[in-house]
């Protein structure tokens, strides 16, 4: 008789490798957890930059900001205030949102762009992008692993913005005008070191994606969306991940050695 026998060396060979699901469990319970409570210290740097701001007291832009309010059809007009330690314009809070200019643009920007930056914010509370942003980045959290979240993730933040810019333009900004101050948003705020956890909504965004947009502002054909090579390095990463972990898994229910017939 022709008995199927499993070698002791192969099966201690498949238990050297194998990684117990708990462990796998327990790796994505702490990277998720460090995730989310970098989002929470990130929501309570927003309340720290709203302390340490001084409300606006300009009349050219609080009458900007209640004009625009209306012409949006909000209800409630937003708490605006000059903030030192941010870059660009940008909307915290989630509750009771509240827009921080820097305090370079009461110097280095004109009322008009001003007034095109304070449209912009105006826009993002006006879609709730404050509220999505949030329930954005605890997505990312807790699907952390799979890379298409994130390349999702990254085209909302995409045309978030490219919905905000054509609110602007179409409540009657000229394209021209609105793209100048972006750039000159983006230029006074090159140097300053704005990089945190906090979850903001800002005018200007990365340089890569605020070239994108003043071309698309001006008419110009928009670029194809495309992964970057880090993109696909970190895709490939995670599949592959994903995969040997499959594997693993899949040996540990692998057949249970059979006894010899005597």
């Amino acid at each position: 008789d022709f008995t199927p026998v499993v070698r002791e060396d192969a099966l201690a060979a498949r238990q050297r490798i194998v990684v117990s699901p708990k462990w796998i469990v327990l790796a994505y319970a702490a990277i998720a957890f460090a995730l989310l409570l970098r989002l929470a210290i990130g929501i309570a740097g927003g309340s720290r930059l709203r302390r340490t701001s001084q409300l606006v007291t300009d009349g050219a832009v609080l009458s900007a900001l209640a004009r625009h309010t209306q012409s949006l059809g909000m209800r409630i007009t937003p708490a605006i205030a000059y903030c030192a330690r941010v870059a660009v314009p940008t909307v915290v809070g989630v509750v009771r949102p509240m827009i921080l200019l820097p305090l370079s643009a009461a110097t280095g920007m004109t009322p008009e762009q001003v007034e095109y930056l304070v449209l912009h914010e105006l826009a993002h509370i006006r879609r709730y992008d404050h509220i999505v942003n949030l329930m954005q980045r605890v997505i990312e959290a807790l699907l952390f692993y799979h890379p298409v979240v994130w390349l999702i993730s990254r085209q909302i933040r995409i045309e978030r913005e490219h919905c905000c810019d054509d609110l602007v333009v179409h409540l009657g900004g000229d394209a021209h005008h609105y793209a100048e101050s972006l750039l000159a948003a983006a230029t006074l705020a090159q140097g300053f070191s704005a990089h945190s956890a906090v979850p903001t909504l800002s005018a200007t965004g990365k340089a890569s994606h605020l070239r994108q947009r003043i071309a698309r502002i001006l008419g110009e054909p928009a670029p194809a969306v495309r992964l970057r090579h880090t993109g696909w390095v970190f895709a490939m990463l995670c599949a592959f991940a994903g995969i040997v972990a499959i594997a693993q898994l899949d040996s540990s229910k692998g057949p249970e050695p059979s006894k010899e017939l005597v």
